[in-house]
């Protein structure tokens, strides 16, 4: 009897390159789809795998918006539910000083100031730095 498939079971790698054709196939074709929630899928079972494959997973955001308010900058995954756009990276790791990084970028103060490209493209490079993923949503 073939088991039955279940995307929350898949790796990160196995999920990292279902997000590339996901995302390949649709640029292709004009663009996703808020229709198609397959993306949605990908990124919720991402963060599962991350927690599964590292013992932990951090999600956060870069910018910070009104209905953020409230919401700490980096949020330890606990099997909570994830809503669509929520969070747009994880990570395997906490980072204090990315912590204080973003509270920086949040109040526009920036840590290079004036320079919002810059700060972002410092941000990401550490989320990767820590083996961060970005997630897509639709």
């Amino acid at each position: 009897m073939k088991k039955e498939f279940n995307i929350n079971d898949c790796t990160l790698d196995q999920l990292s390159k279902g997000a590339t054709n996901y995302l390949k196939l649709h640029w292709d074709n004009g663009g996703t789809s808020e229709f198609d929630k397959s993306i949605n899928d990908i990124s919720r079972a991402t963060i599962i795998a991350m927690k599964r494959e590292y013992g932990q997973c951090y999600m956060l955001n870069i910018n910070r918006y009104p209905e953020n308010k409230g919401q700490r900058y980096i949020t330890k995954y606990t099997g909570q539910k994830i809503y669509n756009f929520e969070y747009t990276f994880i990570m395997p790791v906490y980072d204090s000083e990315l912590k204080n990084m973003l509270i920086k970028h949040a109040k526009n103060s920036g840590f290079k100031e004036g320079k919002l490209m810059s700060n972002i493209k410092i941000l990401v490079d550490r989320i990767y730095k820590n083996n961060g993923i970005a997630l897509a949503w639709s």
